[in-house]
């Protein structure tokens, strides 16, 4: 049994020599030009993002001022029915406490399912 060996030589090109560096600097060029795309895209998210937070930031601002004023208009109508100003301002704190405890484990059980859902 006789076993064929074929030698393969490689021939070179002197009129190729061009096209593997103008092809390499394509690729780096073409992946510059998504990395700047990439990076402008973010910018953009991050400015609309921000955005956002700023509108819900004067939202929550005016929520915590509304809140304020219930609470005193609250402890008011308590001490104009005949309790001591300190009953009704202790007892509206307590009523506002219990209510801001209730937000917060409804908004962390919120939270901790859309963690799991992800």
């Amino acid at each position: 049994m006789a076993i064929a060996i074929t030698i393969v030589m490689a021939t070179y090109n002197h009129a190729t020599e061009e096209e593997p560096r103008e092809l390499i600097q394509g690729m780096l060029h073409d992946a510059r030009e998504m990395a700047s795309a990439e990076v402008d895209k973010l910018k953009a998210e991050a400015k609309e993002v921000s955005g956002s937070a700023k509108i819900a930031g004067v939202g929550l601002a005016a929520i915590v001022v509304a809140a304020l004023l219930f609470g005193q208009a609250l402890a008011f109508v308590l001490v104009a029915l005949g309790l001591p100003a300190w009953a009704g301002f202790l007892i509206t704190a307590i009523v506002m406490g219990g209510v801001g405890a209730a937000i917060v484990i409804d908004m962390k059980k919120r939270a901790i399912e859309a963690v799991k859902a992800v």
